[in-house]
């Protein structure tokens, strides 16, 4: 969960120009895709951040994403970091994604595969794996 605020702010220009129609467009693709608080987390936040129109409707469970998403934004950056590593290591080693690679059942994923994993990761990253652990490319200062 993070606050992508180019993304954000390209939507929010975006939505401004949406007519009803292209709303009621929208909202019947992402309710069909069983996806309709993903784009009211993104209305509470546009609304937030860059005054997008109020919008009725928006449900209990986006306006509390909205709102989790805000808090994690407002920690300290070590933090974020912690949080986004922990994320990606959880991804990177799930049993489906490694059961993908090696195009093998999720049933019999082992260690083993794991173990394959790192060490395909270490030969991609060979000489900036700190930097990638402590996200030195992604301050500003």
């Amino acid at each position: 969960m993070i606050v992508d605020i180019k993304a954000l702010w390209e939507w929010t220009m975006l939505a401004c120009e949406f007519t009803p129609d292209d709303w009621g467009t929208i909202r019947a693709h992402m309710h069909a895709a069983r996806a309709s608080d993903v784009l009211d987390s993104w209305l509470v936040q546009s609304q937030r951040l860059f005054g997008l129109s109020r919008f009725s409707g928006i449900s209990a469970i986006a306006r509390a994403h909205a709102d989790a998403t805000f808090r994690l934004a407002y920690k300290p950056y070590w933090i974020r970091r912690a949080i986004h590593l922990a994320d990606q290591l959880r991804f990177s080693f799930a049993r489906e994604r490694l059961a993908s690679k090696y195009d093998i059942p999720p049933s019999r994923v082992s260690l083993f595969h794991a173990g394959k994993d790192v060490m395909d990761l270490f030969r991609k990253h060979r000489g900036n794996g700190s930097e990638r652990l402590t996200g030195h490319r992604d301050r500003l200062w």
